[in-house]
């Protein structure tokens, strides 16, 4: 064997399977009970009727956070989001485990990401790619480069993912559901591909 085809298994073998650390990874360990939405996270929408930290009863019995939303008022639906501060996002995928108190996967979807860059552009996941949960806990997940835009552009209408200065979960009213609704939420991260 050629000393460069030995020196090229060993780089291989020595780096498979090894993954950089998340870029963010949001477990809620660190926020307290019952006291409102995760710290560092606003909520926005007039459907959203609150949200908390809770104990995960139905996974691994760490903390995971929910929010409370009334699609009965047919609006556009609520947002958590998160001031990030500047994230480098490129070549990542946005993952959250998500579950809803009642099983939602029949209808139209509803959970997607939302990104907000440096000079106010968003985008968000598309309408096609939405995420409908069920009551068990179940991973979304979607490539950052893959979100479309919104109506809200800065200078630059494109998503500069190299300045990237809010990230969240966006919670869409399709019409289809017409109850108040809690879905959980845990583990939101972005992860280098």
């Amino acid at each position: 064997m050629k000393r460069t085809t030995i020196l090229l298994l060993c780089a291989v073998l020595g780096t498979a399977g090894v993954r950089p650390p998340p870029v963010f990874n949001d477990t809620f360990e660190d926020d307290p009970l019952h006291v409102g939405v995760p710290r560092r996270y606003k909520v926005f929408g007039d459907e959203m009727r609150g949200g908390s930290i809770t104990i995960d009863e139905l996974g691994d019995g760490n903390h995971c956070a929910y929010v409370e939303i009334d699609f009965e008022k047919d609006t556009w639906g609520g947002l958590v989001l998160c001031n990030a501060g500047d994230l480098k996002l490129r070549g990542t995928e946005i993952s959250v485990r998500v579950r809803a108190a009642v099983d939602m996967q029949a209808m139209d979807g509803v959970v997607g990401f939302k990104l907000i860059d440096a000079d106010g552009t968003e985008f968000r996941t598309a309408e096609k790619d939405l995420f409908s949960p069920g009551t068990t806990w179940q991973t979304f997940s979607q490539k950052a480069r893959k979100l479309v835009p919104c109506d809200i552009k800065g200078e630059n209408p494109k998503l500069d993912l190299g300045h990237i200065t809010h990230y969240g979960i966006a919670f869409y009213d399709r019409g289809d559901y017409n109850e108040q609704v809690t879905i959980f939420f845990d583990d939101f991260k972005a992860q280098k591909r």
